[in-house]
């Protein structure tokens, strides 16, 4: 059985453990606990058979071995944004197999802007994302393993996923455990 490794990175906050539980456990942590530096595998029945998919989150050191790289960043804060580009430089030493998401869309304040996206994203592939959500949870990781197999890639059995949370905004911006506002 063939393993695909794959590196999630970008900066503290973004939402790169919680993409890591929503794949593979179907969970999602509201008080950002992150997973640094952890892997999650699981064995999954595709047209390509069955295969082995690792997903490590890094922050700094992207794994040599790995096949391809998902770089995120959030919608709600520039910084996360800007720091795209040291992240690119350090995945395209490694791959060409990169993908690009930024998260937290469904949340109403946004920063970053579509124009900007558009000037630092185009020559890569790029996906809007919400880990709270499930807003395109497995696109990114599909895109990634079509470069690597062929356009017909498609899972024959759906990762678990909890069905979205309905949150209030007003309501988070009160809890003091809520980190990712």
């Amino acid at each position: 059985m063939q393993t695909i490794r794959f590196a999630i990175i970008g900066d503290q906050g973004v939402g790169k453990s919680n993409l890591l539980r929503r794949f593979y456990i179907g969970t999602y942590n509201k008080y950002n606990i992150p997973l640094d530096n952890h892997t999650m595998s699981e064995i999954m029945i595709t047209t390509h058979g069955h295969i082995n998919i690792e997903i490590t989150e890094v922050h700094e050191e992207i794994p040599e071995n790995c096949d391809g790289v998902i770089i995120m960043f959030d919608t709600q804060n520039l910084e996360s944004f800007t720091n795209l580009q040291h992240h690119v430089k350090k995945a395209k030493l490694l791959t060409n197999n990169i993908v690009i998401i930024g998260n937290k869309v469904d949340l109403k304040y946004r920063t970053v802007k579509w124009k900007d996206i558009k000037k630092m994203a185009f020559r890569y592939k790029y996906y809007e994302y919400s880990c709270r959500s499930n807003y395109q949870l497995e696109k990114p990781i599909v895109y990634l393993l079509q470069q690597i197999y062929d356009d017909d890639f498609k899972f024959l059995e759906q990762p678990p996923i909890d069905p979205p949370e309905v949150l209030n905004i007003d309501e988070l911006l009160k809890d003091p455990k809520f980190t990712n506002i």
